[in-house]
């Protein structure tokens, strides 16, 4: 701000050199040659002061369309901060929320993703009810699993809340999170948003059943890799496994008479792979036309596809899938970085600091422009 100033008052400075410059230069020439030799520096000087002044006013324009940007980007910053302060509720404090914003500025000025995204993250955070420090622990976290997945942090930040809060995960445990969702992205044929949709519709079953996050994880990693992913996914994992809590009719009787036990000796469900076993020990007992019988009758139309991709992965491949994503420690940073260590990364490196730069400058001049509004352009608009 300071250098542009300066370098407003350099051009005035000149604009003024040198209309003194000139003026001395027609007296003395008149002196020398007579009016009539004159004639021309007059018009001389007339362009030079043009010229000027056309370089004076640029300039001003230039600095004039910073500065609004630069307020506007302050704006807009202020605005999604006060948006986190509200959905914060008891815990919005304005020592709270000074954290939360001093936080945002700076990984907006020493990340890929600025000031403002990191904002949105949080929103996203407090509307999962997360507390200041629960969102200032996750933030990291969440930016390396952005910044994994080439989405938004704000986007991100939704989804593994999401998930998190269907699993009844805490608030601590977002880095491993990020890190078992990353591996699942990066080693099947999934997306972050893909595992989104699909554990959002299997989560709180999964998670009544005993069924952890890397299990169903690794379970929407193979559906996945066989085309079955999303809200298709999503719907066969649940499907499945609200059949397999409590087998009815057809398939009660059968499973019966094949000793399938889908419960351990204290009642409770199996875990997925077991029950994958205990299943398909009853299919091999049956002829092709009879395990389609059952498996309809077991789980449904609608699942059956998505079960049948894991009972051909079989229950060693969905354990060791899962055991793989449980110690991921650390794949969310790792492959963030290896997508950042780029001219792309290092573009919108570059962009996120210099918006961090805007703000600051722009939130010197709010104040002002508040003040105005306030106290000049509403009243003047209201009139009496």
């Amino acid at each position: 701000m300071a250098n542009l100033t300066q370098n407003i008052k350099l051009v005035i400075e000149a604009d003024n050199r040198l209309n003194k410059s000139l003026d001395q230069a027609q007296t003395k020439t008149t002196g020398l040659f007579g009016a009539r030799s004159a004639t021309g520096l007059p018009m001389l000087a007339g362009a030079a002061k043009l010229a000027v002044a056309t370089a004076a006013a640029g300039m001003g324009a230039a600095v004039a369309a910073g500065l609004k940007d630069a307020t506007q980007k302050a704006i807009d910053f202020e605005s999604q901060m006060a948006t986190v302060g509200a959905l914060l509720g008891p815990d919005g404090s304005l020592k709270n929320v000074n954290e939360l914003t001093e936080k945002a500025r700076d990984l907006g000025s020493s990340t890929a993703f600025t000031a403002t995204e990191a904002a949105q993250g949080m929103e996203a955070l407090a509307m999962a009810g997360f507390s200041t420090n629960e969102m200032l622990a996750a933030m990291r976290p969440l930016l390396n699993a952005a910044g994994a997945a080439q989405t938004g942090l704000g986007i991100t930040a939704d989804i593994v809340s999401n998930i998190m809060s269907g699993f009844n995960i805490p608030a601590e445990k977002t880095g491993e999170i990020a890190d078992v969702l990353t591996a699942t992205f990066t080693s099947s044929n999934t997306t972050l948003h893909d595992l989104g949709e699909t554990l959002k519709f299997a989560a709180p079953v999964a998670a009544a059943a005993g069924t952890s996050l890397s299990i169903a994880a690794a379970a929407a990693g193979l559906m996945g890799d066989a085309g079955i992913k999303g809200s298709m996914a999503g719907t066969a994992l649940r499907g499945s496994l609200l059949r397999l809590q409590a087998p009815t009719g057809f398939a009660k009787e059968e499973l019966k008479r094949l000793n399938v036990e889908l419960r351990d000796a204290d009642g409770a469900m199996k875990p997925l792979p077991d029950l994958l076993r205990e299943v398909q020990g009853g299919l091999d007992q049956l002829n092709p036309e009879e395990q389609t019988r059952l498996l309809k009758a077991l789980i449904g139309e609608e699942a059956m596809a998505g079960f049948m991709i894991l009972l051909q992965a079989g229950p060693d491949a969905l354990s060791d899938y899962a055991d793989e994503l449980e110690n991921s420690f650390g794949r969310a940073a790792q492959v963030a970085a290896d997508k950042m260590n780029t001219t792309a990364g290092a573009l919108k490196t570059a962009t996120s600091a210099f918006e961090s730069l805007q703000i600051t400058i722009g939130q010197g001049a709010s104040p002002i422009l508040q003040q105005f509004l306030n106290n000049a352009v509403t009243p003047a608009i209201r009139g009496p």
